[in-house]
């Protein structure tokens, strides 16, 4: 979960991925990398409301992903969704007003894809004098890292003055994760040898761990298997206006036998999905990091035949080693961490960061 404050030291006047009022009181320019809860602390309370609705000069900006789903959660909240500016992918020149003064910061703000939820980006600053990469939540295979063009020159990675990193799975325990592709696969074949043992009647049921994160996922299975895959009302009306997810889901459950609609929790005599009361035979697949090590060993895929859980490692935030292999990559002067991993400081964090970045 960002513990990050939303300021950038070296831009005055902006705030990422935080609404509260130190950074409304402060900013004049509000910049929004993900819907995620925790990034968006502060932006539907009533006190930011009223303050950006006063400001004509004040916006909001995301991805056109990340403002649609914004519309379909904060229909209610007319002063936030005025506020809203689409950025598109690549440079972005945004005219930040400077407090109390007449003038604006020409501030071009590059859009770069960040792996990590539908509409997800990372941002990158530049003032003419500071060249600032603030990653949010985000995964890249670090074979792909010089084919981010947006953060190249001439084939060699831009000169960064600072990175802001999201460093949610830092520590030794995570060291490494398989690829989103490589956990697809494991849950493919588990989905194969259930469908196969119940002769193509059993159901399967996938969790999801938030609100926003699992697209992915729904999009890969449903072309696999050519099935769309059941949602609950909520979850369909959050894609509202996304043509890429809502041709993949269905609010119908006898429709398809690949469920996401629930956060159901199966145990002893819990054997059925409730949206589908005439199929007994049910697999439930919990795609998570949290528990790919345990006591130091990995484990990708752990089964409970018992009632039919196979937990599989599947992480939509970078693994240690990515992380590393990332700022070794772009070789920031600085990093500044944004998360506190489980049972870490920010002071370990900031301390072997800052190690990384001597040993290069």
């Amino acid at each position: 979960m960002s513990q990050f404050s939303g300021f950038v030291d070296e831009i005055k006047g902006i705030a990422v991925d935080s609404f509260l009022p130190d950074n409304a009181s402060s900013c004049t320019a509000y910049f929004l990398s993900h819907c995620h809860a925790d990034h968006m602390r502060g932006l539907n309370e009533v006190s930011f409301s009223a303050h950006i609705a006063s400001k004509a000069d004040h916006f909001i900006y995301c991805s056109e992903v990340s403002a649609q789903i914004l519309k379909n959660l904060m229909r209610d909240n007319e002063s936030v969704l005025a506020k809203i500016q689409t950025l598109t992918l690549g440079p972005n020149l945004v005219q930040v007003p400077i407090l109390d003064s007449d003038y604006q910061l020409d501030l071009v703000v590059t859009l770069i894809p960040a792996g990590h939820c539908l509409g997800s980006c990372m941002f990158l600053f530049e003032t003419g004098e500071k060249t600032i990469l603030y990653t949010g939540d985000f995964r890249f295979n670090p074979s792909d890292y010089s084919k981010i063009s947006f953060l190249h020159t001439n084939g060699e990675p831009r000169e960064l003055d600072a990175m802001y990193l999201d460093t949610t799975f830092w520590t030794q325990a995570n060291q490494h994760f398989p690829s989103r592709h490589e956990s697809l696969n494991l849950i493919i074949t588990e989905i194969d040898k259930f469908r196969k043992r119940t002769a193509d009647r059993g159901h399967v049921h996938i969790d999801k761990p938030a609100k926003i994160g699992s697209e992915f996922l729904i999009m890969e299975l449903a072309k696999r298997y050519r099935k769309k895959v059941h949602v609950s009302s909520d979850c369909f009306n959050l894609y509202d206006g996304i043509q890429e997810l809502t041709s993949c889901i269905t609010r119908e459950s006898g429709e398809t036998f690949l469920h996401m609609c629930q956060s159901y929790r199966p145990g002893k005599g819990r054997r059925r999905l409730p949206c589908v009361q005439d199929y007994i035979h049910v697999l439930y697949i919990r795609p998570s990091a949290q528990w790919y090590s345990v006591g130091g060993e990995f484990f990708p895929v752990r089964e409970h035949k018992g009632i039919n859980l196979v937990q599989i490692s599947h992480s939509m935030h970078s693994s240690r080693a990515e992380l590393i292999a990332f700022v070794k990559y772009f070789k920031p002067k600085k990093v500044v961490p944004c998360v506190v991993p489980v049972n870490a400081t920010m002071e370990q964090v900031q301390e072997e960061i800052d190690a990384v970045l001597v040993d290069g």
